[in-house]
């Protein structure tokens, strides 16, 4: 038997062990930075959408938008700091809008000007494109015809790739609020803004209420979170695939209606998979890892898994049933056709090994580097706490273990072709609460809250510069 100290025990590990090791992250970033530049500029358009005057991995020009438009989230950014002790981030700050204004005013792609953040839904690849068609036919005959040719061809470039859902959230928005670009982006928005409930109760509910305000507090500055939630259809599919991971593990938690809670765990993965189909690649993934983790080392939840997974599946299919029965929509035909489409943009990713290590490793970079490197170092952290208590017989973090374990799987999938640094932005839900736990016993422990607020000034750092020096679609 090891005779080394219980975790809780062990010395507080150095403030300078987060910053050194977040400045690690950054340099392997850049380094795989210029090693897929070097790379690409041999293998034109082998990586997906990006091309060589792109920031590798990243979907986005280096630019450069410094002007009096950074005052503003100078402001939010800091005032959020400074009264994070007092407020423990019980209130939502719109520091989206703030920092993508940035950028002031960008024209269009019919040269009129717009302001930053109504400019990717003037781009004729954005699902916003789209809206007039399912007012002019209905969104029972859009559905109907969603997957065949006559309308999937025409369409814009991510209602093709996506299920009907975005469209269909962007036209009930104008049905409700109006037509018009800034009905469409104040109610992207407000819904994404919603992120937050699944965040904070989850949190809450897995390790309680202070470590539930500084998985708040890291959310909001989350950059990926920051800068596409405002701009970007994956902030409200955000909130979709959040609200699924929370359904789960509340449906499988000890205790209460088990079958009520399948059953709303079904419809929220259906809802998720209505908006994107990360929800089927991705969300099922994470669920079945956790589902193995649990038959070793937590028998009880994985008995309950087994008894929630079915009730789940037929809530799930009910809607797609109800659906397919009302309007004749048929979701198989338009998963397929939106793999076809998918491959026609962008290519498959692995027309070759070393094409498929390129982009599979593109997809981890552009992902960490969404989720800010002081962030990714905390959530390492934590991984490695989680995996040394479950190493001596302590307890089993069956949500902190399965990300990392799950991340690579999905990253050397074959089923992503880049631009993660915003498709992925909702796993920012699975970074935030490993990292809060970490910096909230690290509190607990002695170790003050140093730890904290460099992280969070870090991250709000990051936001500031990849806003100003990167130049991105969306």
């Amino acid at each position: 038997m090891s005779e080394a100290p219980p975790l809780e025990d062990r010395p507080l590990a150095p403030l300078w062990t987060i910053l050194a090791l977040a400045a690690v992250v950054a340099a392997i970033f850049y380094a795989f930075h210029l090693q897929a530049e070097w790379w690409l500029d041999r293998h034109p358009k082998a990586l997906g959408a990006l091309r060589t005057r792109h920031f590798v991995p990243l979907i986005a020009r280096p630019g450069r938008a410094i002007s009096l438009w950074l005052l503003p989230p100078l402001a939010v950014l800091g005032g959020l700091l400074i009264s994070a002790r007092a407020l423990f981030l019980r209130t939502p700050v719109p520091i989206g809008t703030s920092v993508c204004m940035i950028d002031g005013y960008i024209a269009t792609y019919d040269r009129s000007i717009q302001p930053a953040v109504l400019y990717p839904y003037t781009q004729p690849f954005a699902s916003y494109a789209d809206v007039p068609r399912v007012e002019a036919k209905g969104p029972a005959n859009f559905l109907r015809n969603f997957p065949r040719r006559q309308l999937n061809d025409v369409m814009a470039n991510h209602s093709r790739t996506h299920p009907p859902g975005p469209v269909l959230f962007l036209w009930g928005v104008s049905r409700l609020f109006g037509p018009g670009l800034v009905p469409a982006w104040l109610a992207t928005v407000l819904f994404a803004s919603l992120a937050v409930i699944p965040v904070f109760f989850l949190a809450r509910d897995l390790y309680g209420e202070t470590v539930a305000r500084r998985a708040l507090a890291l959310f909001l500055l989350v950059p990926s979170v920051i800068l596409f939630t405002t701009t970007s259809m994956d902030g409200p599919m955000m909130v979709f695939l959040m609200a699924a991971i929370w359904a789960f593990l509340r449906a499988t938690a000890e205790g209460g209606r088990g079958w009520l809670r399948a059953i709303l765990s079904g419809l929220a993965l259906a809802l998720a998979s209505f908006m994107t189909y990360t929800a089927s690649s991705y969300l099922l993934l994470f669920f079945g890892v956790i589902a193995v983790l649990a038959f070793f080392a937590d028998r009880p939840r994985f008995w309950r898994i087994v008894r929630v997974v079915p009730i789940a599946a037929l809530a799930a299919l009910a809607f797609y049933g109800a659906l397919y029965l009302a309007v004749d929509y048929d979701p198989f035909a338009a998963l397929q056709r939106a793999v076809w489409a998918n491959n026609e943009l962008v290519g498959t990713g692995h027309g070759s090994f070393v094409q498929y290590v390129q982009v599979s490793l593109s997809n981890l970079f552009a992902f960490l580097f969404g989720m800010g490197f002081p962030l990714v170092a905390v959530w390492l952290l934590q991984v490695k706490v989680a995996a040394d208590r479950a190493r001596a017989g302590g307890e089993v973090d069956l949500f902190v273990l399965a990300f990392p374990v799950s991340l690579l799987v999905i990253t050397f999938s074959a089923l992503y072709t880049l631009e993660v640094e915003r498709i992925w932005m909702f796993m920012a839900l699975m970074v935030t609460l490993a990292a809060a736990r970490y910096l909230d016993a690290r509190q607990k422990r002695g170790g003050g809250e140093a730890a904290f607020y460099w992280t969070a000034g870090l991250l709000a750092l990051q936001v500031i510069a990849m806003e100003t020096f990167f130049d991105t679609l969306w």
